[in-house]
């Protein structure tokens, strides 16, 4: 899992590349005509301070309000149980094909798994039925976040999003989050 952080920076040079590359496109075109939802996913690598680090799957969706303010959702989970992370997402102007963004909100816990059907026989021959059922949990958010990181267009719709996060709770660094995601934008134009 170690190995996962030099992955994310090999990706973020390679991509970065592409950010100072010569545009024959007018800048006054770029990033004008966002989709109003994106929706994606991709890796994050958390890094918790004693604890070691963790690859995880992020799955995000974020509603533009403006063409420069954004409210996003991420989730962070390897599993049916992870971290969420609320956010409002702050854009600059675009430079060339990349832009660079600041993010800040709250972080919080999900759970939800399947408790199958279980029965239980008594010595009287009765049997006790506990029904199936799907337990669910969330949380309020524990923790402020705090991020930034460039936005690359790859195509009409599509964007890679690299950066990072600082989590930060009770007065204290819980982790530091790097963030990969393909973002894909759906539905009408703004």
């Amino acid at each position: 899992m170690a190995r996962s952080t030099p992955f994310s920076l090999i990706l973020l040079v390679a991509l970065a590349s592409r950010a100072f590359a010569q545009s024959t496109e007018p800048l006054t075109t770029k990033g004008l005509r966002l989709s109003w939802i994106e929706v994606g996913g991709g890796l994050t690598t958390p890094i918790f301070p004693g604890e070691g680090t963790a690859l995880t799957g992020t799955v995000q969706a974020r509603v533009n309000l403006f063409s420069s303010l954004a409210v996003e959702l991420s989730t962070h989970s390897p599993g049916s149980a992870g971290f969420y992370d609320l956010h409002m997402r702050l854009t600059g102007k675009p430079v060339g094909s990349a832009s660079g963004f600041f993010t800040m909100g709250g972080l919080g816990v999900f759970e939800t798994r399947h408790v199958r059907e279980f029965r239980n026989t008594l010595p009287t021959g009765d049997v006790i039925v506990y029904p199936a059922h799907r337990y669910s949990r969330v949380t309020r958010p524990f923790a402020m976040t705090f991020g930034g990181g460039a936005r690359f267009e790859l195509s009409d719709r599509v964007t890679a999003d690299l950066g990072g996060e600082l989590w930060v709770g009770a007065g204290t660094a819980l982790a530091f989050a790097m963030r990969t995601a393909l973002m894909v934008g759906i539905g009408p134009r703004r």
